[in-house]
């Protein structure tokens, strides 16, 4: 006898497009605060969970572009001894005379609200470029909850991190990070992370609900699955076929 209704599924045969933090978290998936994985190529944060930041340690992009980032005065390093994990990092030379600035909007399904720790591996050539550095997660909504900090008056690779109690209203994260103008040395950064109090939270799969139509997702077969309003479990659209 065939059941009609809602019921929950423990795969699904289409094609997903999964954001890119779940290849920077490794697999397997399992538990929230799984260990990070150290294959190379993988994104080293030195902390444990998802990590929700989008090509954190800019991986991904051709040239001097990194995918999901946006930069000014910023380029593209792959010089191994800069870097701290896989193959590129970001640097920002010496000398210059306007703000270098990075940043990632996060859009992973997860609650913004929630505590959160972040933070971004720093290489200071110099050390008193500590100063002119600044490392802040936007929270954007409720009120201004941002956080920020520097880095340690110290040469060489150090994991900047911070941590945030749960902000009421926020609706929105941006990791990003600043240098003022007339810094000394170049500096780099690799390996961003946010990861959130509440991991049950959290959703990789991008468009879960189809409320975007089919955005993230392919199909095979005769290609007749769409997303539709007839039936929903939630929100306003779900995948018919």
């Amino acid at each position: 006898m065939k059941m009609k209704g809602w019921k929950k599924l423990s795969s699904l045969l289409l094609t997903v497009s999964l954001c890119s933090t779940l290849l920077s978290a490794g697999f397997p998936m399992r538990a929230f605060m799984a260990a990070e994985s150290d294959i190379g190529g993988r994104v080293i944060t030195g902390e444990q969970g998802i990590n929700l930041v989008n090509n954190a340690g800019f991986e991904h992009g051709g040239g001097d572009e990194a995918e999901a980032w946006g930069k000014n005065e910023v380029e593209i390093n792959t010089a191994t001894e800069f870097v701290h994990s896989g193959s590129r990092s970001m640097k920002v030379a010496a000398g210059r005379t306007a703000t270098a600035y990075a940043f990632s909007g996060l859009n992973d399904i997860y609650n913004r609200e929630a505590a959160v720790t972040a933070g971004i591996w720093v290489y200071l050539s110099d050390a008193a470029d500590a100063d002119k550095t600044l490392i802040v997660l936007e929270r954007k909504g409720g009120g201004d909850q941002n956080l920020l900090v520097r880095p340690q008056a110290q040469t060489g690779w150090q994991k900047v991190i911070f941590s945030g109690d749960a902000a009421p209203g926020c609706n929105e994260h941006v990791i990003k990070f600043e240098v003022a103008d007339g810094n000394v040395g170049d500096i780099y950064f690799d390996d961003a992370f946010v990861y959130s109090q509440d991991g049950t939270s959290i959703n990789l799969l991008r468009n879960g609900g189809f409320e975007s139509q089919l955005d993230s997702f392919g199909q095979g077969g005769d290609g007749t699955a769409l997303a539709s309003g007839n039936q929903t479990h939630g929100g306003s659209s779900a995948l018919e076929i």
